[in-house]
């Protein structure tokens, strides 16, 4: 890392106390060297709801002096969570964290506005300046909705849509009964649960009625608001009913950026869908080429996000033998 050094020339009283010096060793001149900024990382947003969130970054090096402040600078929109909107970048308010040297460090945001996107950017500051952490997007959620075993969820309104922000981890239908068709995941509070086509659509031998696998109010997407969604996040609409890899880079707009899931610098999740890599269960073998997959009502339509690639997978399973996770829409 390049140091910048005093010059003697600027002080007198030390440059004639080295005079008699034929060489300065380097302890001398690690006296006299004036730190570097800090080297600051922002992480992606933790545990968002509609009115809090939690915020971090890392610091990398504190440039060689002592850290004084660190935190997060947050910028406001002031305006509702629309698909692809940058913050106009005015300055809203910094909150300060407890770290005083190097390392992860993070502040619980709160008196957000709902359903509202914001820019955030991590700082830390030393004898030298401050320095700041690339600016990440912050999308509020637009509010809650429970299931019949009360589970709660956030959800996100992006455009006219109200869809869930997680994934469903629902064992009953809405009047009570067991859902069979689904598996569970392996860390089911954080993926939800799997479900076949047949319990998404409430179908078995013993159903002679199609029952709700959503919350009362609330229904499985079919194929067009998926589309409406897709659309929303800036597929093209010439894209919007093939099959395979559809888009270009929607993707970054819909997967969850925290930096424990996808791995790829580009998502910003712009949208606040949030979509998790949370696997598929498969009765056959193999490796499956999605790493998240999403139901539709409209019969066997799914979804689904790969890693590596920011385009957005539409696809027909006629065999009907994988479980994929849910997102519901409200009515």
């Amino acid at each position: 890392m390049k140091r910048t050094f005093l010059k003697l020339s600027l002080f007198p009283a030390i440059a004639a106390g080295l005079m008699g010096c034929s060489k300065m060793t380097d302890n001398e001149l690690i006296m006299y060297r004036i730190p570097d900024v800090p080297l600051v990382v922002t992480f992606p947003p933790e545990r968002v709801s509609t009115r809090a969130a939690e915020l971090g970054g890392l610091i990398l090096s504190t440039g060689g002096g002592t850290i004084t402040e660190s935190g997060i600078y947050i910028y406001a929109t002031g305006n509702a969570a629309i698909p692809g909107q940058s913050p106009s970048g005015r300055f809203n308010e910094k909150r300060i964290s407890q770290l005083a040297a190097e390392g992860v460090f993070s502040v619980e945001v709160r008196n957000l506005m709902s359903n509202t996107t914001y820019n955030y950017r991590a700082f830390a500051t030393n004898e030298s300046g401050t320095a700041y952490g690339e600016m990440k997007v912050l999308v509020t959620s637009y509010g809650t909705v429970n299931d019949n075993e009360g589970n709660q969820y956030q959800t996100i309104k992006i455009n006219n849509q109200v869809w869930m922000r997680e994934n469903l981890r629902s064992g009953k239908y809405t009047d009570g009964t067991s859902i069979k068709g689904n598996c569970d995941s392996p860390d089911e509070l954080t993926f939800g649960k799997y479900y076949s086509w047949q319990a998404v659509q409430g179908i078995s031998p013993e159903i002679t009625v199609n029952k709700n696998i959503c919350p009362d109010g609330w229904h499985v997407p079919g194929d067009e608001e998926w589309k409406d969604l897709l659309k929303s996040a800036g597929v093209p609409d010439d894209q919007l009913g093939k099959t395979g890899q559809i888009g270009t880079d929607q993707a970054i707009r819909l997967k969850d950026s925290g930096s424990d899931y996808w791995k790829s610098e580009l998502i910003n999740n712009s949208t606040g869908f949030s979509a998790l890599p949370a696997g598929v269960c498969r009765d056959t073998e193999g490796t499956p080429s999605i790493q998240a997959g999403f139901w539709t009502s409209t019969p066997y339509v799914y979804y689904g996000f790969q890693s590596g690639s920011e385009k957005i997978i539409r696809e027909i399973e006629p065999a009907n033998d994988s479980g994929f996770s849910v997102r519901c829409v409200q009515n």
